[in-house]
């Protein structure tokens, strides 16, 4: 038996096709009695046809918020490549804008957190955005440390982003703080995030601390339609809420794929019955 090996193959394709075309491994040998060649088949990979009527795209715009907090404005590189590797396995290509926002005036304030300091310190900690107050499931009730007047960060965002240029509107969003940020506990307590999304309304926030490898397209694909790999409409993992339809095919033990809507790291894959839910979500190519 020879020494297995492994090598990673990129596949481009250089015209256009219409039906399902396949690419054949084999495994060759030779017969050291005969010394003939032996062909066995050893994988076949399918490739879906990708002429006009089977493209789309989606228009996404990633935001750079800046804001009068160290550091100001979020990390932006690599994502749109992260976008692509993602979305074009479902032969959907992301049309991306990249544009700034400025949140230094004082209708930012209210969503600038001062923690309180740790016991036993006399050092304060630094100031943080203040994304949301989480729901009291417990006593279906709003977080009662929650203003009256308050809206969530990402409600904000949208207002002032639509209001400045309206022609984003229609597009999947994706906000970048350069600073940390998280929620307020139903105790009132301060809870560290990455980001989160308000998946209905196609928007994503992001914090200082987001994996630049795959938060990005793991949330904008949330907007596009996919739960987690490992939610179904029986299964919610403790501690955790589902925020899209229950349209899972299968669903797998949390941590143990590759896929890009698993918790686990290397994730950078879609399945085939995923490709179909965010393809219903995109536009035909025109």
């Amino acid at each position: 038996m020879g020494t297995p090996h492994t090598m990673d193959i990129e596949i481009n394709c250089i015209k256009e096709f219409a039906s399902t075309m396949s690419i054949k491994a084999f495994a060759i040998t030779k017969d050291a009695i005969t010394n003939t060649t032996i062909e066995n088949l050893s994988g076949k990979l399918l490739i879906k046809p990708n002429n006009k009527a089977n493209r789309k795209y989606q228009k996404i715009v990633l935001v750079n918020v800046k804001t009068s907090l160290a550091p100001s404005g979020g990390n932006l590189t690599g994502q749109q490549d992260v976008l692509k590797h993602a979305l074009r396995q479902a032969l959907i290509d992301p049309r991306i804008k990249n544009i700034e926002l400025i949140c230094t005036g004082a209708d930012f304030n209210p969503y600038i957190h001062t923690p309180p300091t740790p016991a036993g310190s006399t050092t304060a900690l630094p100031q943080v955005i203040k994304g949301y107050y989480e729901y009291d499931y417990a006593n279906s009730r709003e977080n009662q440390h929650k203003p009256r007047a308050w809206k969530d960060l990402y409600q904000f965002l949208n207002e002032k982003l639509h209001r400045i240029k309206p022609e984003y509107r229609n597009y999947i969003k994706v906000y970048y703080f350069g600073s940390q940020g998280g929620s307020i506990k139903i105790d009132g307590t301060w809870k560290v995030l990455s980001g989160y999304s308000q998946s209905d309304q196609k928007t994503t926030v992001l914090f200082q601390g987001y994996d630049v490898n795959a938060t990005t397209s793991h949330e904008v694909l949330h907007s596009m339609g996919l739960d987690h790999t490992f939610e179904n409409k029986n299964i919610v993992p403790t501690g955790m809420t589902r925020t899209n339809a229950p349209n899972g095919k299968y669903t797998f033990k949390q941590g143990i794929t590759d896929n890009i809507l698993d918790y686990a790291s290397g994730r950078k894959s879609l399945m085939e019955w995923q490709w179909d839910i965010i393809r219903a979500s995109a536009q035909a190519e025109p």
